[in-house]
């Protein structure tokens, strides 16, 4: 008992970590290139949010897409930490691990519309370092439940 709470005093700080480096990829990193240039999200000349070139592409789909990006995986942290004091650490490492999928998906989802509707884009780094902490966090949860469901007693 006393291993898992101090897994869990060690564990938030390490997300929170992972949390805020996820933010600075995603404001700081280039999601797409061509041959030229590289796209970011937000800066530069040529943004994918306000810039000319992504326009067309900027619908009430893509701004939500991007939304529960943003907010999806700090809401996970949050209930698992709330959901954890509670004395729920399945239940919390359960939605962390499902809020964390989803997270996956719709990123690639998101990114992939938009190389298919504009065929000289390729997907870089900040997409990458993206699935990659998402991935991280998919990881630690599957690992903490399956270290749980093998503690279950089976008939």
């Amino acid at each position: 008992m006393s291993e898992n709470k101090e897994r869990v005093k060690v564990s938030f700080p390490w997300q929170i970590g992972l949390l805020v480096a996820l933010y600075l990829v995603i404001a700081s990193m280039p999601f797409l290139h061509d041959k030229t240039s590289q796209i970011y999200l937000f800066q530069n000349n040529n943004p994918i949010f306000g810039g000319k070139e992504f326009a067309d592409l900027n619908n009430s789909y893509f701004k939500n897409s991007f939304i529960f990006l943003s907010v999806l995986p700090a809401l996970a942290v949050l209930l698992k930490f709330i959901l954890k004091n509670k004395g729920y650490p399945f239940l919390a490492s359960l939605q962390s691990f499902l809020f964390f999928i989803a997270s996956f998906v719709l990123m690639v989802y998101t990114m992939f519309s938009i190389t298919i509707q504009r065929d000289i884009y390729k997907l870089d780094w900040g997409y990458y370092f993206c699935q990659i902490i998402f991935l991280i966090f998919i990881f630690n949860d599957l690992s903490f439940l399956r270290a749980w469901i093998k503690k279950i007693p089976s008939p």
